[in-house]
């Protein structure tokens, strides 16, 4: 069978057809001949090379101990029989001379030692002793087929306790024997077994041989404050830091695919401290560590409920750790289940006194905590605190006793909380509980029992906001008391949280990085590691179909560089100022954000090892991918950029995925309803109907889908006298839910696809209750987007409740229902309405996203789009740091912002945004403008006042316009503060008859919202805005003349014959000298183009910018050549290219050509230079002018002046276009010739497969200026250039956009314009889209 993987071929070979050094999927890169004695391999899935015989290792070790460079460098060769098995330019070895190694035992890492060009794996075999090749592909069964694919499989076996991971019941095991140990002391490390007794500053585990589990470990050092990030026994990395003795020790098992495991395999582990061993510490649940311990006679005792062996402040001196591989016993699904969020009984306790904490409370101090659970549950949780004073933890308490943890007068620090079936096994997933603690000022990162998928998973479904921390098991601050304690209790009876199997395939980004110099460029594929990295540069194809965002936080800047596109000849950072963080997006060519379909993982390399990878994708596209790739290390699933704030970058690893997971909706769908059969019970008696109904009273509910459909639906309901829900029916049964006689109160839907995967896209399942005389908010299977889109889309009344997992209220009788299913075939977020509806307004302002970098900052984001609508260039970053009033929380959000808008916090309303506006103007001089709050006015009257008026309106609503709700509540200054959630602020753009319009920074551009939803959220958030006014009056654009061309101009038209005979005689002087000359020995089409500009160009265009600009200095022996050679040709060209009092040429037109300047124009664009192509062009000239303004901008001062009582825009008006300027009409004919020429001249090289056109730059000529007459548009091939439109404000975005990238600000602006003021650069790229505007629409 053979399936075609990107432009490889990719052959599903049986196991025992081949014998590879690979486990897994792997490439032929150099065939077996007589002339190359064996195969070169590349590995896809995993660098790891595996012994392909049982033998004895002969050689480990360089070929070559004193050069490294030659021939297989580090290689391993093993011998079995009269054979010798080879492995060649390694990287890493892991087997010693005179061992015994058996087939899949892994021997080494794939490198690129010795003789190499590139990462890969030399496999030969040859006579024992002798160099004799044997014939490699017949002892291998490996095809001898260069660029071919093949599986060698990937699976490690199963473990030898018996059944794998999954099934049995514990029973000790056996000692694993597939890790290396070793620790590090005084810098040196020692390999151990099980147990060894030093002073230890770091510790390594390595698998020796391929398993169907990992571990990752870290430790706690001293000094550190917390723990050191992950390492995984599949790295060549260690836990620790040479210096800093270890104290705290923590190891856990994970299978391949990622899923954590507490049973099957059973890390022991336990550490000596002052003279004593501690107890034992497991990954494993208790009565598994309970098994190993009995079973193999373990000296010690056991500590079942810790996390990490240690003590804190204790330097460890001894070890001893053990691996145990034993049947595991899953435990299955709980059952009884609610598929949502429960409310245990929580109470908190201050000096003695108890009160009910709710799901969240803030206070000065907690001293206790006890947590009580319905007994009923199939599960309970035990939980303990750290307080003030102690060494340690208190001991666990469980939720099913009358206890508490913590202690009166002693205000917590730590809490822990876990989760365990009734039978004692401990639960990472179904009950997934969710806490977080306040501390100094700050709500810390979620914390849970479960895994991070679950963890994920809870988040996204039931909006909390805030971080998550997937690998901590306490939350808190070592030392520092909390204030404030935030607990959920989650239950989900799904077997999985809903992330699905990566397919897709690895593409290749092209990647480079600098240092110390921009002359100092190197390319790497996939990973790089320096002393230090300045910048980088990431470049993809346009047709991908997607592209990237990046930028970097360099040594000693407050911030990051702006973001640099994957489609820009540009990069991110500074020379000379090493990387510290470095962040990537992807993107759709639509612009539209990705966080699945497209994952890029990439990890920074700082200290001396990887730190986890960081992703634009979502957890469960992470994992997946790290799973099907077998990347190395850990991921981090919350962090938006790769490195450690204040410490240089030593190495980046970036790699990049397209593909889908079976999670993606179902496709093929219709993109309509879909109507099912509906029917409800009262008594016995069924009635049918069709998607609504208010009968009064409903007992029982039965729905049902067509069998054909790709998916299903199950639902059940929670009766009156019920203690919890009926079990559930699915759509595919003649079933029911509900019961007789007993009214339902509450119902709870999902949908599936019918491999029983849980669908949150493409069918979307909207359900809500009539209950006590009103229609309650919508619910849904979905998740929010495309709940909000579906409601948009077929125009649903009423109000969504994106985070309820049921229709209803407890307690009470249903007394109607509303059940539609919708089937929508996008493969991603369904657009909202593009197009308004009836009458409308749309403002057409600036866009700005909050994610990731503003994370709770709504409002300053929302402000900020106002501010650049109206005309004031500020960043969001500018405006937080200099004009909003920050404090921590606890408060008055009508006094200060809570909390870090870049970070953990709550928000602000009007007053605090008026305030930092009104300061804004003041400190930048705006008296022009000003802001006014605006308290209790109707939406309908803000779109009257402002939006007719193209006034954008600041606005505080909800997130999503979700139904506003009562958060938490605290007092400030003896006021009670209620805080209103899920509090949003957005830009009001727009309406039409159905909809508000918000440019909204939490999702996009011109967001569609119903009318009805808004004003509900509106009202919610007290009915709230601000706007800005701008009272000065603008005065209207005057374009410079546009000089007239002299009569009897020569045109351009009679001088082709001129530039064809000028390529006559390059040919000619190219055969004659041999190619000897600048630049090229090749005589082709491309050169010819290149050699004739560079003559023309030869006076005005020749200094070192230039050679930068084009990549080429001037040919003076073909100038000499001309003049010797062709008298009459040089003196006929002379006019029009010498330096001094050249002569203009005419297009028989408007225009006027200054042919030195659009011939170097031309090579600018053709070539492939070090700077940007217009740079070369209208971007070099607009820079000059700024220069001009600049200087007119001085005079103006002088009362004799003509620019004297002018504003800036009005000089750069009359600069910019001014043919008495340095950026003048002449000047815009050559660049916008320049780029259409460039473009025609470059398809007609590309196309010369011949390569032996040598009139390429004539026959351009005569296309563009006679026989097409393309010069007559040529201000329309600025738009296209600069992909903009003949409108102000999106035309002078896109100019200031490109003269204000990285490299215009530190090169091309210093240089040619004298490093203008922002205010100048702004004003200059107004006045070119003014210009350019007049000049197309004229």
């Amino acid at each position: 069978m053979t399936s075609k993987v990107g432009i490889l071929y990719y052959y599903e070979k049986e196991k025992e057809e081949m014998n590879s050094p690979y486990m897994g999927r792997f490439q032929i890169t150099q065939a077996f001949t007589s002339e190359h004695d064996g195969l070169d391999l590349v590995g896809l899935d995993s660098k790891q090379i595996h012994s392909t015989v049982n033998g004895t290792v002969i050689h480990a070790g360089w070929e070559n101990p004193s050069n490294h460079s030659q021939g297989f460098g580090l290689y391993v060769c093993i011998r079995v029989g009269n054979q010798d098995y080879y492995y060649g330019h390694m990287s890493q070895i892991y087997v010693s001379v005179g061992q015994t190694v058996k087939i899949t035992d892994i021997i080494g890492l794939e490198g690129s030692t010795g003789y190499s060009t590139g990462s890969h794996c030399h496999y030969c075999c040859r006579v024992a002793g002798t160099m004799t090749p044997l014939d490699i592909n017949a002892i291998s069964g490996i095809p001898n087929v260069v660029g071919g694919v093949y599986d060698d499989g990937a699976s490690g076996g199963t473990i030898p306790g018996g059944g794998g991971i999954s099934g049995g019941t514990p029973n000790g095991g056996i000692l694993s024997d597939a890790f290396q140990l070793s620790y590090l002391n005084g810098g040196s490390w020692t390999i151990f077994t099980n147990q060894a007794m030093s002073n230890m500053d770091g510790i390594k585990i390595q698998a020796t041989r391929v398993r169907p589990y990992y571990l990752t470990y870290r430790t706690r050092n001293q000094g550190q404050g917390d723990f050191y990030p992950y390492v995984t026994s599949s790295q060549d990395d260690y836990a620790g830091s040479n210096g800093k003795p270890m104290q705290l020790l923590q190891i856990q098992a994970f299978d391949n695919n990622g899923t954590k495991l507490t049973t099957g395999v059973v890390v022991m582990y336990r550490v000596h401290v002052g003279g004593r061993w501690l107890p034992w510490v497991s990954n494993a649940d208790p009565e598994w560590m309970q098994s190993v311990f009995d079973k193999h006679h373990l000296d010690g005792s056991l500590d079942t409920t810790s996390a990490d062996a240690g003590l804190p402040g204790q330097n460890i001196d001894g070890v001893d750790i053990r691996v145990y591989e034993c049947n595991s016993q899953t435990g299955g699904s709980l059952g009884g289940l609610i598929d949502g969020e429960v409310a245990p009984g929580i109470g908190y306790m201050i000096d003695g006194g108890w009160e009910d904490m709710g799901t969240g409370v803030l206070a000065d101090h907690i001293d206790g905590l006890k947590i009580t659970t319905n007994p009923s549950k199939p599960y309970y949780l035990s939980y303990q605190t750290w307080n003030q004073g102690q060494s340690g933890f208190y001991p666990a308490v469980s939720s099913l006793e009358n206890d508490y943890a913590g202690s009166a007068g002693k205000p917590i620090q730590l809490v822990s909380i876990r989760a365990f079936s009734k039978d004692g096994t401990k639960l990472t997933s179904g009950v997934i509980v969710m806490y977080r603690a306040f501390v100094g000022g700050r709500w810390l990162p979620w914390v849970s029992n479960a895994d991070p998928q679950w963890m994920q998973n809870v988040k996204n479904k039931f909006s909390l906001d805030g971080t998550l921390d997937t690998t901590g098991y306490y939350a808190g601050l070592d030392g520092q008391n909390i204030s404030g304690l935030e607990i959920h209790v989650f239950e989900d009876s799904s077997s999985n949280p809903g992330s699905g199997d990566f397919s897709g395939s690895e593409i290749r980004l092209a990647t480079s990085y600098m240092f110390d110099n921009l002359s100092n460029w190197n390319t790497f594929d996939k990973t790089v590691t320096a002393d230090h990295i300045d910048g980088v540069k990431i470049q993809t194809d346009s047709t991908h179909g997607f592209y990237l965002t990046y930028q970097t936080w360099n040594q000693g800047q407050g911030g990051f560089y702006p973001e640099v596109t994957s489609l820009q000849n540009d990069y991110a950072g500074s020379a000379g100022k090493p990387i510290q963080l470095l962040s990537i997006r992807a993107y759709k060519s639509d612009g539209t954000k990705l966080t699945s379909g497209v994952v890029i993982m990439y990890r920074a390399l700082v200290n001396g090892r990887w730190l986890p990878w960081v992703s634009n994708a979502d957890p469960q596209w992470m994992d997946s991918v790290k799973s099907q790739y077998n990347l190395d290390g850990t991921l981090d699933y919350t962090s938006y950029y790769a490195g450690i704030d204040g410490q240089n970058i030593s190495g980046l690893e970036i790699r990049a995925f397209v593909g889908t997971t079976n999670d993606t909706p179902i496709e093929g769908l219709v993109g309509q309803e879909a109507p099912p059969t509906l029917s409800y019970m009262v008594d016995n008696n069924w009635t049918n109907f069709d998607k609504s109904v208010i009968p009064g009273r409903l007992d029982g509910l039965k729905i049902q889908t067509d069998a054909s459909k790709p998916y299903y639906i199950t639902y059940r309901t929670h009766n009156q006298g019920q203690g919890t829900y009926y079990p559930f029916v699915t759509s595919r049964e003649n079933d029911y839910a509900g019961s007789a006689g007993k009214p339902i109160q509450l119902l709870s839907l999902y949908a599936y696809r019918n491999d029983g995967t849980k669908l949150l896209t493409g069918v979307v399942v909207m359900y809500r209750v009539y209950v006590e005389g009103r229609w309650l908010p919508w619910v849904s299977n979905a998740n929010p987007e495309w709940m909000r889109s579906v409601q948009a889309k077929y125009n649903l009344d009423g109000t969504l409740d994106d985070s309820a997992y049921y229709a209803g209220i407890n307690g009470k009788n249903i007394s109607g229902i509303e059940v539609r299913i919708f089937e929508e075939n996008n493969a991603n977020i369904p657009d909202t309405p593009q197009t308004p509806s009836g009458q409308s307004k749309i403002i057409d302002a600036p866009f700005i996203s909050q994610n990731p970098n503003y994370p709770t900052g709504c409002e300053s984001v929302s402000t900020v789009m106002a501010l650049q609508y109206a005309g004031v260039n500020i960043s969001v970053d500018k405006f937080i740091d200099n004009y909003l009033y920050k404090t921590g929380v606890v408060f008055d959000p009508n006094e200060s912002f809570g909390g870090d808008p870049r970070g953990s916090g709550y928000g602000c309303y009007s007053p605090v945004i008026k305030k930092a506006l009104d300061k804004c103007f003041t400190v930048e001089g705006l008296s022009n403008y000003s802001a006014t709050e605006l308290k209790n006015v109707s939406l309908q009257q803000l779109c009257t006042d402002y939006i007719d008026k193209d006034i954008p309106v600041i606005l505080w609503a909800t997130m999503g316009m979700d139904t506003p709700k009562n958060g938490n509540r605290w007092y400030y200054n003896g006021k009670l503060i209620q805080w209103i959630i899920p509090e949003h602020c957005l830009l009001l753009v727009g309406y039409d008859d159905e909809h508000y319009i918000f440019n909204d920074p939490l999702r996009s551009k011109q967001t569609y919202y119903r009318k009805s939803a808004v004003e509900i959220a509106y009202a919610g958030l007290f009915k709230q805005a601000v706007v800005i006014t701008n009272r000065r009056v603008i005065y209207e654009y005057k374009r410079p003349s546009i000089p007239a061309v002299p009569g009897g101009t020569k045109t351009i038209q009679s001088l082709l014959g001129d530039i064809y005979t000028l390529e006559e005689r390059y040919v000619e002087y190219h055969k004659l000298t041999g190619g000897t000359g600048y630049p090229s020995k090749e005589l082709n089409s491309y050169q010819v183009v290149i050699s004739t500009t560079n003559f023309l160009r030869r006076y005005d265009y020749n200094g070192y910018e230039w050679f930068f600009t084009t990549g080429h200095a001037i040919d003076t022996g073909f100038v000499s050549y001309v003049r010797n050679k062709d008298t009459e040709l040089y003196n006929q060209l002379e006019p029009y290219i010498k330096q001094e009092g050249r002569t203009l040429i005419s297009d028989s037109f408007k225009g006027l050509i200054d042919l030195p300047h659009m011939a170097a124009t031309i090579e600018g664009y053709i070539s492939s230079p070090i700077f940007p192509s217009f740079w070369s062009g209208w971007g070099g000239d607009l820079a000059t002018g700024m220069a001009n303004t600049t200087d007119r901008y001085k005079e103006s001062s002088n009362s004799s002046s003509k620019y004297h009582g002018k504003i800036l825009q009005e000089i750069a008006d009359m600069t910019i276009g001014d043919e008495n300027s340095s950026c003048n009409y002449t000047d815009f004919c050559c660049d916008f010739d320049a780029f259409k020429l460039s473009q025609y001249i470059s398809d007609i090289i590309s196309n010369d497969t011949q390569k032996n056109n040598y009139h390429v730059f004539s026959e351009a000529l005569r296309w563009y200026y006679q026989e097409d007459e393309k010069y007559r548009n040529r201000f329309n091939w600025f738009l296209e250039e600069v992909n903009g439109k003949p409108e102000f404000k999106d035309l002078t975005s896109k100019i200031y956009s490109m003269m204000t990238g990285t490299g215009e600000r530190s090169i091309l602006l210093p240089q040619k314009a004298n490093s203008p003021t922002d205010e100048v650069i702004r004003m200059c790229c107004n006045s070119l889209a003014s210009y350019i505007i007049s000049m197309v629409k004229n």
